[in-house]
């Protein structure tokens, strides 16, 4: 059993109001945070003169209980529905508890007398699910945290987070992550997260699902309405469920299939646009055949399309990289394109014939490494080849190397190429990923 004096009961308070703020990416104030924040602070004020644990608390529970009543001035959403906010007052009753505990009273009934029954709301109740814009709660601890999650990794998961979505809660400790988030793509938060570690205790639920039965109950008539358009979106043409799961955790929500070898129609291109369901839709298409369809494709469609002119698979993640949510579509697509400029691209297949091309006479069977301006090297091994290939493309400005092994590449045999990269181009870090593409042992980028 601990015993504490008013100071340190008031310290504690203190703390962990600190804590939550840290744990919310961007607090909002009329919220929960508001309260327990000026509880608080007026328990900090009173145990500076009063030892009384009981008095410290009955005088923060009074202020408490008048910040309460002013959340609707600072939050919009609340004065229009003419209510307090709930959390801040979920915490006052707990708080109440704590206080009757210390003075030794019974248990607290919560059930209202009539003449305290409150009154009617000041304005219309939040019934329709269309107000609802990020319609998935979903909570989830990370537990097994990898060696390499340090607070870095945590503060660059809480940015993802609020990119994915709002309402973001992250708690971090040793041991364990806690996220809270309301998302409309609860499948990519999830999937980021397993980069750090193990999820355990996941919930996800459907919010506007809540207020339709909420509505339901209350008998008020719930009407389906379509979704309104987000105000943009990014859509990629790719093969290969690694790259296509590298674009998705980079904020790409639309796929078309396709490449080298499968060339996409105007009209799939068009159809990926569609069920983005954006008003700015920006497109990658990730090879030089593809980009007149992608602009043949913004004929087809209502919303604005902006194509930004990727040839690789490369520049399309570096592109896709800039993209920043906050900025305009049209300032996107222009740093988008500027960021594609700066990335070297490279690819390694094999010859299905003899040919003579590019100097070089090849045999059916060689392997072909395949730089911006066509066959820079011809071998009979992969590795060999595609270490030649880096080495063309890289210089003394160069400073990382990313390279994405396909289908035919085992992850050994590509992490032993990353380490001979490292040893034997020192002044560039290099990285693997699982592409899983076909056709191409690599594609490789060098910046």
């Amino acid at each position: 059993l601990i015993e504490l004096n008013a100071k340190q009961f008031a310290d504690a308070l203190k703390s962990g109001v600190e804590t939550a703020y840290k744990a919310v990416m961007k607090p909002r104030e009329g919220t929960i945070l508001t309260v327990s924040r000026a509880f608080a602070e007026e328990a900090v004020r009173q145990a500076g003169n009063e030892d009384d644990v009981s008095a410290v608390m009955e005088a923060a529970m009074a202020m408490g209980e008048l910040i309460l009543s002013k959340t609707p001035d600072m939050l919009e959403v609340l004065k229009k529905a003419g209510v307090v906010d709930a959390g801040g007052k979920g915490l006052l009753v707990i708080y109440s508890g704590f206080l009757y505990s210390l003075r030794g009273n019974g248990l607290i009934s919560l059930e209202q007398k009539p003449a305290e029954a409150a009154a009617e709301p000041a304005g219309p109740a939040i019934t329709g699910h269309e107000t609802i814009e990020k319609g998935y709660c979903t909570e989830f601890l990370i537990e097994n945290l990898k060696p390499e999650v340090d607070t870095a990794a945590v503060e660059r998961m809480r940015t993802r987070l609020d990119k994915l979505g709002d309402s973001v809660v992250l708690v971090h400790d040793d041991s364990m992550l806690k996220v809270h988030v309301h998302t409309e793509t609860p499948d990519r938060v999830l999937m980021f997260a397993l980069q750090m570690g193990e999820l355990m205790q996941i919930k996800i639920e459907n919010m506007r699902e809540q207020n339709r039965q909420i509505g339901r109950a209350n008998g008020t008539p719930q009407k389906v309405e379509p979704q309104p358009p987000k105000e943009q979106a990014i859509v990629t043409v790719a093969s290969g469920a690694g790259i296509k799961g590298i674009f998705h955790d980079i904020m790409v929500e639309g796929f078309v299939e396709g490449g080298q070898t499968m060339n996409p129609s105007a009209e799939d291109i068009a159809s990926a646009i569609r069920q983005v369901n954006a008003k700015h839709v920006i497109v990658l298409p990730n090879n030089s055949n593809i980009i007149l369809a992608a602009r043949q494709a913004a004929e087809l469609v209502d919303c604005k399309v902006h194509v930004v002119p990727t040839k690789t698979v490369p520049q399309g993640i570096s592109a896709a990289l800039a993209y920043n949510p906050e900025s305009s579509a049209e300032e996107n697509a222009e740093a988008m394109t500027q960021a594609m400029e700066s990335v070297r691209s490279g690819m390694i297949t094999y010859s299905i014939r003899d040919s003579s091309i590019d100097g070089f006479d090849i045999k059916k069977g060689d392997v072909l490494g395949i730089g911006e301006h066509g066959i820079a090297c011809v071998g009979k091994d992969v590795a060999d080849v595609t270490m030649e290939l880096i080495k063309k493309m890289s210089d003394e400005n160069s400073c990382m190397v990313s390279f994405y092994w396909g289908i035919d590449i085992k992850k050994d045999d590509a992490i032993a190429l990353r380490d001979r990269v490292r040893k034997e181009i020192p002044h560039c870090d290099a990285e693997a990923y699982n592409g899983g593409q076909p056709i191409y042992y690599y594609i490789v980028s060098v910046e």
